[in-house]
């Protein structure tokens, strides 16, 4: 049959498992609390990550922007320019058809004066 500290030692096992088991509870515990912190930690590592890969692609995008503002405003200057000298040349070509036509119209004016006066002479 059985030995007399036999429920002690029953007991004492049954305080050794119990002891056990809230150990491994403890250690799942803090398992828990370092995957917690990692977790954390490996979030905010991924943000800033994402962040400072954001902030790059708008600088890069924003660098693009300022590129072809450049690059339009000069196309517009070169395009002004050339508008101006074109409106130059026209008013110059004006100015020598309307001198030249002066000229038609006074020698012809002076023709017909000339014949009149021979006329009446």
């Amino acid at each position: 049959s059985r030995p007399p500290n036999y429920q002690f030692l029953q007991e004492r096992r049954r305080e050794a498992v119990r002891g056990q088991l809230l150990d491994y509870k403890r250690d799942i515990g803090n398992c828990d609390v370092k995957t917690s912190l990692f977790e954390s930690s490996k979030h905010h590592y991924v943000r800033k990550a994402v962040e400072r890969r954001v902030g790059a692609d708008r600088q890069q995008h924003q660098a693009q922007i300022n590129q072809g503002r450049c690059r339009f405003k000069q196309t517009l200057e070169t395009e002004k320019e050339q508008l101006l000298q074109e409106m130059k040349d026209k008013m110059k070509e004006m100015k020598t058809e309307r001198l030249s036509g002066m000229q038609e119209r006074l020698q012809f004016l002076q023709e017909r004066s000339e014949r009149e006066r021979l006329q009446q002479v």
